[in-house]
């Protein structure tokens, strides 16, 4: 299965958080064991870190997970577009999964 694609839309210096549900076949993936990464990244081959998102499994059998930008990571990044993806794993990486991918923008503050 590939990785399915979605845009995220975020304020810079914002608090951001989304939950995503995993599906397969119409019914909740399990999530049971696995862990959840993501990154954003100014295109796929930098090897420097935009942030990297704080991401939780929030319910396993319903196959929901949660992503959060942390406050320093916020405040660090700039007014641009950026990518990212979703990846489940298991602790021993014998399972490595990019659920998602997709384009972030992040638009600039007025209010200082």
């Amino acid at each position: 299965m590939g990785a399915a694609t979605y845009d995220l839309h975020m304020d810079q210096g914002s608090s951001f958080t989304m939950e995503f549900q995993f599906t397969l076949d119409g019914s909740p993936l399990d999530l049971t064991n696995y862990l959840v990464r993501a990154q954003m990244r100014t295109h796929k081959k930098s090897s420097e870190v935009a942030a990297n998102f704080v991401c939780s499994v929030v319910d396993a059998t319903l196959g929901k997970i949660s992503i959060a930008i942390s406050q320093a990571d916020r405040e660090a990044l700039l007014a641009s577009e950026y990518l990212y993806d979703i990846e489940i794993y298991l602790a021993d990486e014998s399972v490595v999964q990019r659920m998602l991918q997709g384009k972030v923008f992040v638009d600039e503050g007025v209010t200082r």
